[in-house]
């Protein structure tokens, strides 16, 4: 997989620009952070755009994927800094961190694509480190958990559309949404945020902060809106559906 870029927006005081160089995220990304004080209530707003490929339908999901695969988590393995250093990405940057959440994953049916090891390691991107400066112009480090992160359940089914990064050897989901849930009636539910019941929630559930010096920071993030037109169905449709795409 090639680098990805991340390119940030702040507006405190004055206009600042910083790119982050990463790699191993889950989706090409953009994310565009506006950030705007209020002295008198000692208060920063910070407003964080991610801008991603999205998919409302079976189709474009299984187009996006390098591999699409049935099988369940077994554990989970650890935390990365999917920041890299611009020169050499076998190092982290020690200037952003970028959150991974890497956990084992365990192959029963390859739908799509090819693999080498029915035991593969996926990523998902968990939270950013940014900095927020006060009305005194003094910065602060603050870490925004990606809105669109879902803990995934050990041991339970999931149909899975990934990419391949070769430079990590893990994969990571190709497209938003990219992971579907078994039922215990042989139907599979969409997991994302961005349908309209979970998006509402995402959105509303801003995270606060407060600095050191009492200044209380607002994170709003904005996100995607799609419609569900795949939870309920049958198993054994999806896989006919998915496999219909490549033909």
């Amino acid at each position: 997989m090639k680098a990805k870029q991340s390119l940030a927006l702040y507006i405190i005081h004055i206009t600042i620009l910083s790119l982050v160089l990463f790699t191993g995220c889950s989706t090409q990304e953009q994310n565009n952070m506006t950030f705007l004080s209020n002295n008198e209530e000692q208060s920063i707003e910070v407003k964080v755009f991610y801008d991603y490929p999205v998919a409302e339908n079976l189709e474009a999901m299984a187009t996006e994927a390098d591999v699409v695969v049935r099988g369940t988590f077994s554990r989970f393995k650890e935390t990365w800094n999917m920041a890299r250093h611009p020169v050499d990405i076998s190092e982290p940057d020690r200037e952003n961190y970028v959150e991974g959440h890497l956990y084992e994953f365990d192959v029963d049916e390859v739908i799509l694509g090819q693999i080498d090891n029915k035991q593969m390691t996926v990523n998902y991107r968990y939270s950013e480190l940014i900095q927020v400066e006060n009305s005194k112009e003094d910065l602060f480090d603050i870490t925004v958990e990606d809105p669109r992160y879902i803990k995934p359940e050990l041991n339970t089914e999931y149909i899975l559309f990934l990419n391949y990064d070769d430079d990590f050897d893990n994969y990571y989901g190709a497209i938003e949404p990219f992971q579907l849930q078994m039922t215990k009636d042989s139907q599979v539910e969409l997991i994302t945020k961005l349908t309209s019941n979970e998006l509402q929630i995402a959105e509303s559930a801003n995270n606060t902060f407060t600095l050191d010096d009492g200044t209380i920071v607002h994170v709003d993030s904005e996100l995607d809106r799609i419609d569900d037109h795949i939870t309920g169905l049958k198993f054994e449709d999806i896989i006919t559906k998915i496999k219909n795409t490549m033909k």
